[in-house]
């Protein structure tokens, strides 16, 4: 489940390098890639 610390991403975009940036000046979490917000991708 996608919440304030498990992001789910489709796939690898340039705007990923910021998404991890944010998440490390917060608490930090986890980015899921090939996965969409219900789940694991079929692509």
């Amino acid at each position: 489940m996608e919440n304030v610390s498990v992001e789910y991403k489709r796939e690898l975009t340039d705007g990923l390098e910021k998404e991890v940036v944010a998440f490390l000046n917060t608490l930090g979490g986890e980015i899921v890639i090939g996965a969409e917000t219900t789940g694991i991708s079929s692509a």
